[in-house]
């Protein structure tokens, strides 16, 4: 069986160090080790048995051809269908982009949500069968629990720039920790990621509230360096106005990382009854949760079962399991 991946993606390097691009792309080489990897029409392996396609934003044009020619096509992804505090969803794009994307979605042998609220919704709006549900996977081996205790700081993860930290509500945080200090409750907040666009503006705000001691950039850091940052830090932080799936917030409850998160997307799902989940994306929420996290007794017991449901339903063995199980059986 000749397969052929295709994400259009003008750095081919984000392929390696994207997680679940990379967990997909182990997976396909597991059924063909030989599989073509493009990332551009012009390299798609037209003669493949299979295409797999990564996002339905541009899948119409391939897709079409591989039907055309009696193939199997499956796309994955998150689609973003309805998300009102998002900058874009489905219903918001051109009526041209709609109208290619969800023929791209009908045409398809199967449509893998990652999320299974977005599967729930289109099923219901579009009356699909092609469709499966599958999450994102974590490697529990490689993202795994830390003996001792945790340490005593706060993270958030995320690129600096100026969608990021909207979506990621890096704004409400800061301004959380400011009203705890403010209050003489001293909170230590870390984070990390590549210095975007909002990075100045971002730090300039922070320096204007004076908090420069309790706030401290990491810059970009090694996929190493951040598992280690997930083990050790006391809680992850990831108030989002709205996520698709919440990978990194995966990747550190796998750590162990007991997590605070908002009710927007897929994060209630992923999260369960192992974390924190605010009521509203306010900075006087977050400073509550914040302070009501710092004084629990038993951290530990909400680390267990941060890791514990990572384990039990988003290990990466599941995702192999069934992205094999939905393409084999077609």
């Amino acid at each position: 069986m000749r397969i052929c991946f295709f994400c259009k993606i003008k750095d081919r390097k984000l392929l390696d160090t994207i997680e679940f691009y990379k967990t997909d792309i182990d997976c396909l080489k597991e059924i063909d080790d030989k599989m073509v990897i493009a990332t551009k029409y012009s390299e798609i392996d037209w003669k493949a048995d299979i295409l797999f396609v990564w996002w339905w934003t541009y899948a119409f044009l391939p897709v079409f051809i591989f039907r055309l020619l009696r193939k199997k096509v499956f796309i994955t992804g998150t689609f973003n269908y309805y998300v009102p505090k998002g900058e874009i969803d489905y219903f918001r794009r051109p009526w041209w982009q709609r109208y290619l994307i969800k023929g791209a979605f009908k045409l398809a042998t199967n449509n893998i949500l990652v999320s299974k609220k977005e599967y729930d919704m289109i099923r219901r709006d579009w009356g699909c069968e092609n469709m499966s549900y599958s999450p994102h996977g974590i490697d529990t081996e490689k993202y795994k629990l830390k003996q001792g205790e945790r340490g005593d700081f706060f993270l958030v993860v995320g690129l600096i720039g100026g969608h990021s930290i909207v979506r990621k509500s890096f704004i409400e945080i800061v301004d959380a920790v400011s009203l705890l200090i403010s209050q003489r409750y001293v909170v230590k907040l870390k984070i990390a990621g590549h210095k975007g666009d909002a990075f100045d503006f971002f730090s300039n705000y922070i320096k204007k509230l004076k908090l420069e001691n309790y706030i401290s950039f990491l810059g970009s850091v090694s996929v190493d360096e951040k598992i280690c940052l997930m083990q050790n830090c006391y809680c992850y932080i990831q108030p989002s106005k709205y996520e698709g799936f919440g990978l990194a917030v995966a990747e550190a409850m796998a750590c162990g990382a007991p997590v605070i998160v908002s009710q927007e997307g897929e994060l209630p799902t992923l999260v369960g009854n192992s974390g924190f989940i605010l009521n509203d994306i306010t900075p006087l929420s977050i400073a509550k949760v914040i302070k009501t996290v710092s004084e629990l007794s038993t951290i530990e017991e909400y680390s267990k079962l941060s890791r514990q449901q990572i384990v039990d339903n988003y290990d990466v063995k599941r995702r192999f399991r069934e992205l094999k199980n939905i393409i084999l059986k077609g």
